[in-house]
């Protein structure tokens, strides 16, 4: 079976070095707390794991799924060894079998990696197996960013599209700070949209078995 380049290029990142995205959780994560008490957490696309531990060591129970075998290892080692409820799943999320419902389903910097089809269905698979006053968090690069060689680049205001049935805590799109990820190599930054929405109880949860 032929490789996925996009897939062999961040296993060859996870293998060069630790904690490649850094070890600060994202802004949004450090939100989680003012809008879910300590609950079951899905982190899709959640590479070597900062915003899972970060939610973790806050009492969170957190599923991790990420289809780089060697981010999921890295990161089920460091849960072992701190002790950290962390389940780590080498997983596509366009494959991912659910099998109960979150309080917190979140992806950072994942979906901009899928065609729109994919990216639909992933969002429709989160927001089916939230649980009633749970919330997603999401951020996606949009239109705006400067590198263009992603499948799917989200339009303004498609993401909040995505949750006009759910009740929008917080929504916005910005560029992020300059930064680099490996030594020598360029500054650059991106253009992303974040959320946080809320699940009303009246919705239905879909729950796949």
């Amino acid at each position: 079976m032929k490789e996925d380049p996009q897939r062999l290029f961040f296993e060859n990142r996870y293998k060069s070095k630790d904690h490649y995205w850094g070890t600060e959780p994202n802004l949004l994560t450090k939100r989680i707390s003012d809008y879910a008490g300590p609950g079951k957490v899905l982190d899709i696309g959640a590479g070597d794991g900062k915003d899972a531990i970060f939610l973790a060591e806050k009492g969170f129970s957190v599923t991790c799924i990420d289809y780089s075998e060697t981010a999921m290892k890295k990161l089920r080692s460091i849960a072992k060894q701190f002790k950290l409820k962390i389940k780590c799943l080498a997983e596509d999320a366009r494959e991912f079998k659910y099998t109960t419902a979150f309080d917190v389903v979140i992806s950072f910097s994942t979906l901009q990696f899928m065609g729109r089809n994919d990216i639909i269905k992933v969002v429709s698979d989160m927001k089916s197996h939230t649980k009633p006053h749970g919330i997603n968090v999401i951020s996606a690069f949009t239109e705006r960013n400067p590198y263009k060689g992603f499948p799917y680049l989200l339009k303004k205001h498609e993401l909040k599209d995505f949750y006009k049935d759910w009740e929008i805590l917080y929504y916005s799109e910005k560029f992020t700070p300059w930064e680099r990820h490996e030594e020598g190599a360029p500054l650059h930054r991106h253009a992303a949209a974040y959320i946080i929405a809320r699940k009303s109880s009246k919705q239905n949860i879909e729950i796949k078995i």
